[in-house]
């Protein structure tokens, strides 16, 4: 029986380089949901193996969109995000693990605060969901998302559920590599959309690699557009972008010993919060 209330659509991004195994038990997390999606839509990015294939087979009722090439996140999403129908988007990595109350606990606060986005905790592991690095926190209130806005990405990209609507009138995510979302999200705070969190771990999320994608060449190319469309949205002065550009660009530089160090204390709380 299909659940009363809004539609949420799952929005899911794959390609060859995720391990078919982590797809299966991602999938299958969405699939243990209390709260079922009306949709769920998998963007499979460029060709796959047999084995992928056979996984997405696994799972009645995928909307699966597909592209010849390769193409990145940004593109990928965008052409998700067009294909999904529900009032509110659910992002989901391929390779992470989502707690089984995680779609009702959103769209009920969603619901009753009448917020545009939805951003929760999130469980950092490395090859086994259950081998904690650590809790990435997320804002709570809107004030909180609006302040930490113009120096960093307050929102846990694969956590967040938006309304999709709200979304698209800003114009969804554009390829801008690495940091698509934090893009969107500075479109939405700068349009009015309100922003909610839940201080509550509702995904494990793998974090294997994270920090070497992070702060290669791609990173800095993509860090210098973006403080230039935070500074063309109105988000940020020409100063703070510059700002911004040189504490943000220091911190990718560390030696991984230290980003990682520096990354803990900014960003991670020791308590799993459910």
């Amino acid at each position: 029986m299909r659940a009363t209330g809004p539609t949420v659509s799952v929005l899911m991004p794959v390609h060859a380089g995720v391990r078919p195994e982590h797809l299966a038990e991602a999938l299958t997390s969405l699939a243990g949901q209390t709260r079922r999606a009306d949709e769920t839509v998998v963007v499979v990015d460029g060709p796959v193996p047999d084995e992928h294939e056979a996984v997405l087979g696994r799972f009645a009722d995928l909307v699966v969109v597909r592209s010849t090439t390769q193409q990145g996140a940004g593109p990928a999403l965008s052409r998700g995000l067009s294909a999904c129908r529900g009032t509110y988007v659910a992002r989901a990595d391929s390779d992470d693990v989502n707690e089984p109350d995680r779609l009702a606990r959103q769209l009920a606060l969603l619901t009753a605060t009448g917020a545009d986005l939805c951003s929760t905790a999130m469980v950092e592991f490395e090859s086994d969901p259950y081998r904690v690095r650590g809790v990435r926190r997320t804002a709570v209130e809107h004030a909180e998302f609006a302040r930490l806005m113009p120096g960093r990405n307050p929102v846990n990209h694969p956590t967040v559920v938006f309304r999709r609507a709200t979304a698209q009138a800003v114009g969804g995510y554009g390829d801008l590599p690495l940091l698509e979302d934090y893009d969107l999200w500075a479109r939405m705070l700068v349009g009015g959309a309100r922003f909610v969190g839940l201080d509550a771990a509702l995904v494990r999320y793998r974090v294997d690699g994270m920090h070497e994608r992070r702060t290669g060449s791609t990173a800095r190319t993509s860090e210098v557009e973006l403080q230039r469309r935070l500074v063309s949205y109105g988000l940020v002065s020409p100063a703070r972008g510059r700002l911004n550009l040189v504490v943000r660009g220091t911190y990718h530089r560390l030696p991984r010993p230290v980003l990682e160090r520096v990354y803990a204390l900014l960003f991670r709380r020791a308590r799993i919060a459910r």
